[in-house]
């Protein structure tokens, strides 16, 4: 069913996506920002439930094992949103290795050892400790898509059209055979299946 979207006005093209959370809230972005729609009383939720940044340009939105909704902005980092607490941020800074990789920030996901990857601008992949709010970051490229199949196997597709294998316990990264036929069309999104193929 189609609805509205409040205070955003249609484009031809515009870059957004939608995220469904675990309340069945799905969470709309764009460049002009984001809103968040409850499916199941069928109407949008309040300015007040939405992230401190929500007219940002926001480029993933994605939820962690408890509850949280992380929202990647466009040079603005990252917002966590915390149900049962105050909203948190977190930015890149040159001079602590453990922040977030870059500002930009491209794809979240969540795996399922409760672990957050964040793929971000200009070659940084941050992967997120869940004890305490600190990264591991590695130089893997400009990334817009992740998928983990396993602890030794996590998918990176790049900006520029490349595929490649990440094991994070190695550091070592394989690159796999482009699977556009020019070896250049960014990969903008990724699935691994239970049998370990890659979609």
């Amino acid at each position: 069913r189609a609805v509205a979207m409040p205070g955003i006005a249609p484009a031809a093209k515009m870059e957004c996506g939608v995220f469904v959370d675990n309340a069945l809230i799905a969470w709309v972005y764009s460049v002009n920002g984001v809103r968040a729609y409850d499916i199941t009383k069928g109407s949008w939720l309040p300015d007040a439930a939405l992230p401190v940044g929500k007219n940002k340009v926001v480029k993933a939105v994605s939820q962690d094992m408890l509850g949280r909704i992380w929202v990647g902005y466009d040079n603005d980092g990252l917002e966590i949103i915390d149900p049962h607490g105050k909203n948190i941020f977190l930015k890149s800074d040159v001079f602590d290795p453990s922040s977030l990789g870059n500002n930009s920030v491209r794809t979240i996901y969540c795996d399922n050892d409760k672990g957050m990857w964040i793929g971000t601008l200009k070659r940084r992949v941050s992967f997120y400790n869940r004890s305490e709010f600190k990264f591991d970051v590695a130089a893997l490229g400009d990334v817009n898509c992740i998928a983990v199949r396993d602890t030794a196997t996590v998918w990176l597709g790049g900006d520029n059209g490349s595929v490649s294998i990440y094991n994070p316990t190695s550091g070592f990264v394989t690159p796999v055979e482009a699977p556009s036929q020019d070896g250049r069309a960014p990969i903008a999104c990724m699935a691994s299946s239970a049998d370990g193929t890659l979609w």
